[in-house]
C-alpha cells in the first residue's frame, strides 16, 4: 500500500477534528463518571431498605415465636380442660351516702334576694310579683343602685324562684286572680297552712 502524502492543511484538518473527538470522548469519559457515581448512590438507599425490610421481618417472627411459646407454656401449665377458676375477689363495703346538706347551704344571699325578702316582710302578708317589684324599685333608687326596670323585674322573677325552690326562704301560694303569691315560713303552720292573719 502506497503511502499517501497530505498537505500541511490537511494535516492541521486532521489536528482539528481529533481535537474534537477527544473533547467529545472526555465529555462522554464525565458522563458516565456522573452516571456511575449516580447510580452507586442509589444502589446503597436501595441496599439501605432491603436490609432494613429483612430486619423487620425477622424481628416480627421473633416476635410470633415467642407469643406461641409463651401460649404453649401458659396451656401446659394449665394442664386441665375446661375454664379457668374464677378469682374470689374481696368485697369491699359500700360506702356510705353523704347526708344531703340543706337546701340553704352554699348558696349566699344577693342584695336582690334581701330586697325581696325584706319587701315581703315588711308587707305584713302575702305579697304578689307585682308588689314585690315596686317594693324592690323604689329600694334599689334609694340605695342608688343604677339599673332598669327591665332588670329589676327580672331581678326579682330570679331571686322569688331561687328563694322558693332552693332555700325555702320563702314560701309560694295560689292567689286567686293575681297567680301566686309569697309569704314568709314562719307564718305558716306544721300543715303547711298560712295562718288567717298573714292572708290578703
Amino acid at each position: 500500500m502506497s503511502k499517501t502524502q497530505l498537505s500541511s492543511s490537511e494535516i492541521q484538518d486532521l489536528i482539528n477534528r481529533y481535537h474534537s473527538e477527544l473533547k467529545k470522548l472526555e465529555f462522554q469519559v464525565d458522563d458516565v463518571i456522573t452516571t456511575i457515581a449516580q447510580l452507586e448512590r442509589l444502589l446503597e438507599n436501595v441496599s439501605g431498605r432491603e436490609k432494613s425490610a429483612i430486619a423487620k421481618v425477622k424481628i416480627k417472627k421473633s416476635k410470633s415465636l415467642t407469643t406461641g411459646s409463651y401460649s404453649s407454656s401458659a396451656l401446659a401449665k394449665k394442664g386441665k380442660r375446661g375454664r379457668p377458676k374464677k378469682l374470689k375477689v374481696e368485697e369491699k363495703p359500700t360506702p356510705k351516702k353523704p347526708i344531703k346538706a340543706s337546701k340553704k347551704s352554699g348558696y349566699k344571699l344577693s342584695v336582690w334576694d334581701n330586697y325581696v325578702i325584706e319587701g315581703i316582710k315588711q308587707g305584713g302578708n302575702v305579697r304578689i310579683t307585682q308588689e314585690i317589684i315596686d317594693f324592690v324599685k323604689n329600694k334599689a333608687n334609694a340605695d342608688k343602685l343604677k339599673t332598669t326596670t327591665e332588670e329589676i323585674k327580672n331581678k326579682v322573677t330570679r331571686s322569688l324562684q331561687k328563694l322558693a325552690n332552693r332555700r325555702n326562704d320563702i314560701v309560694k301560694v295560689t292567689y286567686k286572680g293575681k297567680g301566686f303569691a309569697y309569704g314568709i315560713p314562719a307564718w305558716f303552720n306544721s300543715n303547711g297552712k298560712l295562718d288567717n292573719k298573714y292572708k290578703r
